[in-house]
């Protein structure tokens, strides 16, 4: 268990219970160790927020479909659990974490077309995204969590403090 775990936002008592994590030393010393997720992976929270089920909601509930009959209805629940994951990274010195958001335009083939409430509108003739209010404050959410969360560039364990590295816009239309 790491000698300092990292706290946990939110004032839960919940600690990481993980080893220390020094990276390999054949590692260069600015090399950036980071996680990913995939939103239907970890999000959970099927039916909060107006958000409806997906195609993957739709088929994980037809028998025989997924194995196990497992969905990610639940998945690991990081919509209401993402101190106690931000704890887990902290404490394995994460210097990065990158994650999908599943609601961009809130295109859910269900029942038709539904509310849009995503982080952009998307006009479907040309394609072209544009943020939307939402967009922009959850970009200054994350852009000022870099100083408490993961990306504070505090220094792993036997690694040097890198200078923090400036906010770069977040582009909303589609890559060529």
């Amino acid at each position: 268990m790491p000698a300092n775990p990292a706290p946990i936002p939110s004032g839960s008592s919940v600690t990481p219970v993980l080893p220390a994590f020094s990276p390999p030393p054949s590692f260069p010393p600015r090399f950036v160790f980071g996680a990913v997720t995939a939103a239907y992976q970890i999000e959970g929270a099927v039916r909060e927020g107006g958000r409806g089920p997906s195609v993957w909601d739709t088929l994980a509930r037809r028998p025989g479909a997924v194995l196990g009959g497992d969905s990610g209805e639940v998945a690991c629940d990081h919509c209401h659990r993402y101190p106690e994951d931000v704890a887990l990274l902290r404490g394995l010195g994460v210097d990065s974490y990158r994650f999908s958001v599943s609601r961009h335009d809130n295109f859910e083939w269900t029942y038709g077309y539904s509310k849009r409430f995503g982080l952009g509108h998307v006009d479907h003739a040309t394609q072209r995204r544009t943020p939307k209010d939402s967009h922009h404050g959850y970009r200054i959410f994350i852009v000022g969590s870099r100083q408490s969360a993961v990306g504070s560039r505090r220094a792993a364990p036997g690694r040097p403090r890198r200078p923090a590295r400036p906010a770069r816009p977040v582009p909303c239309t589609p890559r060529p």
